[in-house]
């Protein structure tokens, strides 16, 4: 699975990619405004946030959440990362990274 992520990646042509599995969904429909935006406004490589988890039978019931750490310049280089369901990045950022589980 994390070999096609990567390659996925690797092939990417826009300018932003993010993962998304066939079993994810965004929060709301905002989320891809407010990522485009971010981008745009903002010198940055890449975004992410938090997941939340729901019952797969309904989506609505909450079964655990997943709150990310604010960024700090150095927590890459001591292999932290965000998980890559909520982790976006410019591709030509993203092409020098891979995903492994």
């Amino acid at each position: 699975m994390y070999d096609a992520m990567n390659r996925g990646i690797r092939l990417a042509a826009g300018d932003i990619v993010g993962i998304l599995n066939s079993d994810d969904m965004f929060y709301d429909r905002t989320v891809v405004a407010n990522v485009v935006s971010a981008f745009q406004s903002n010198s940055i490589d890449c975004c992410y946030g938090d997941l939340i988890y729901v019952d797969r039978a309904t989506a609505t019931h909450t079964t655990c959440r997943w709150i990310s750490r604010p960024f700090q310049d150095g927590l890459f280089e001591k292999s932290w990362t965000p998980a890559h369901p909520h982790s976006i990045a410019n591709v030509s950022y993203s092409k020098n990274m891979s995903i492994t589980g």
